[in-house]
């Protein structure tokens, strides 16, 4: 059976087109004021913890530090060491950020901002030097506009020199706190210094989550979605009527209905998303992330199909009601 367009059909793609545009754009926003504050705090979280050297000795990090997360040492102003056994990003112009293995290699690397001076050696391979010690650089951290990075330079930190340095040490990653909890358990850790020394103390950070911003917005093109969702099945009242005269069940109807709002929603919203990365992702920093445009799609259509698709198909049982007698 075809279904005759209407004009219904073209406001609701028309929406969520402009939808996921405006979600695109919102998310890329958000994601950029994050990684600027970030990068203005050296690029150090909010999650961020400090720990003294003195209370680290005994710690075997290469066991003990979780997958994600990493152990800095600041050096000297804008130079930090660093170490982790599993991923760890940063924003990178050209060349990569450290690998596990390269705390392990006979020569140290460096990832470097694009302002750090460097030198070429024998072998033609760019150096910087700190200190007596030669670091190959394999990376140039930063991002596509002048940032803090450009003058920072991180340097490799094999496990065995943790336990040399005297200072503080930050800890930093997606699972700090979850990787404190689980030192405190197996060592000796002032409970003090991890929960009040955070980095807003050490860096004198103020930094602003964008999360709950994110979701304002998000909820805000939910309840767009919403009305025009059921304005578009208030428009397919007499669809309905119709398919019900014909015989066909309430899950058949339910089913051909559901298609439908299918295929202009998702193409709608997926065309939106391809325009936002081809045209507005040049524009930010902020990687894209087409995760967070997908949760809200899935969101979007399960809390706006189910109850519009309720309320019409009760329409259409007092139309026909109406029409019986």
């Amino acid at each position: 059976m075809k279904i005759r367009k209407k004009s219904s059909d073209a406001i609701i793609a028309i929406v969520y087109f402009l939808t996921s545009l405006a979600i695109s754009m919102a998310s890329f926003s958000a994601g950029e004021l994050e990684l600027i504050q970030r990068i203005s705090n050296s690029y150090f979280s909010d999650s961020a913890m400090s720990i003294e050297s003195s209370e680290i000795a005994s710690i075997d990090f290469s066991k003990d530090l979780l997958s994600g997360n990493a152990l800095f040492f600041k050096e000297a102003y804008g130079i930090y060491s660093v170490y982790f056994t599993g991923h760890f990003y940063m924003p990178m112009t050209s060349g990569r950020f450290f690998m596990p293995d390269d705390f392990e290699d006979s020569l140290p690397k460096a990832v470097v901002g694009k302002d750090i001076p460097t030198h070429t050696s024998s072998d033609g391979k760019s150096i910087f030097t700190y200190g007596t010690t030669d670091y190959e650089v394999i990376g140039i951290a930063g991002i596509n506009k002048s940032s803090r990075l450009d003058n920072s330079v991180y340097l490799s930190m094999p496990p065995q020199a943790i336990g040399t340095k005297t200072g503080v040490f930050i800890l930093d990653g997606p699972k700090v706190r979850k990787n404190i909890n689980m030192l405190k358990e197996k060592y000796y850790l002032s409970s003090n210094k991890l929960e009040n020394l955070g980095i807003q103390r050490i860096f004198e950070s103020h930094g602003t989550s964008f999360q709950g911003l994110f979701k304002a917005i998000g909820l805000i093109f939910l309840i767009s979605i919403l009305a025009i969702t059921s304005y578009w099945f208030l428009q397919k009242r007499k669809l309905v009527l119709i398919l019900k005269l014909c015989g066909l069940t309430r899950l058949k109807i339910l089913g051909i209905l559901c298609m439908e709002y299918a295929h202009y929603a998702l193409s709608s919203f997926a065309a939106g998303t391809v325009f936002a990365y081809l045209f507005i992702s040049p524009l930010f920093s902020y990687p894209f992330d087409i995760t967070n445009h997908l949760t809200y799609l899935s969101a979007g259509m399960v809390f706006c199909l189910v109850p519009a698709l309720i309320l019409n198909l009760r329409w259409a049982n007092q139309s026909m009601g109406r029409y019986q007698r």
